[in-house]
């Protein structure tokens, strides 16, 4: 059971995001369905998401909410 609708990170084309458990950048197409797992933002704002087999760290700004599939 989803805690979370599902989102997409707005925008077309690539975008870097944090990735937690590396701690590099990661290279995430933008557009794409994603997972929210935080409830709520960190200190600078961003939520812990599940894209592409990863956890990273996306700016509150940039998830559009899509609903539940």
């Amino acid at each position: 059971k989803s805690l979370f609708p599902y989102e997409i990170i707005k925008g077309q084309g690539w975008g870097f995001f944090v990735n937690i458990e590396t701690k590099e950048m990661t290279k995430i197409t933008l557009g794409k369905q994603v997972h929210r797992l935080s409830e709520t933002p960190d200190k600078r704002g961003r939520h812990l998401v599940s894209a592409e087999n990863q956890v990273i760290l996306v700016p509150q700004e940039l998830l559009e909410d899509i609903g539940y599939n």
